[in-house]
């Protein structure tokens, strides 16, 4: 989905090593979303009164989270040098 759709405009690395960018992006989200719900229901009373904002919160922030780290480093605009090609007689410029 995200390949296909959402980030269509960007370079393709291979898929193999995407899907492992990938699982590991979510580990990211995953962790922060856990975190966050974590953070919310052990320090303040209300969240641990209200779970379910506290789960809310959680999600939200583990999706930006997601989204984030898959926007720059799985499916990053720039190309990796094993991927840029230069024409001869161009110079890449650094």
């Amino acid at each position: 989905w995200n390949r296909a759709i959402t980030f269509e405009d960007r370079p393709r690395a291979p898929r193999v090593r995407q899907w492992t960018q990938f699982i590991a992006a979510s580990l990211v989200g995953l962790l922060t979303n856990v975190g966050t719900y974590v953070a919310l229901t052990g320090a303040i009373g209300f969240f641990d009164d209200y779970r379910l904002l506290a789960m809310l919160a959680g999600v939200l922030t583990g999706m930006a989270a997601n989204f984030a780290v898959a926007d720059r480093f799985v499916f990053s605009r720039r190309l990796t040098n094993e991927r840029r090609t230069i024409a001869p007689g161009q110079q890449e410029r650094v």
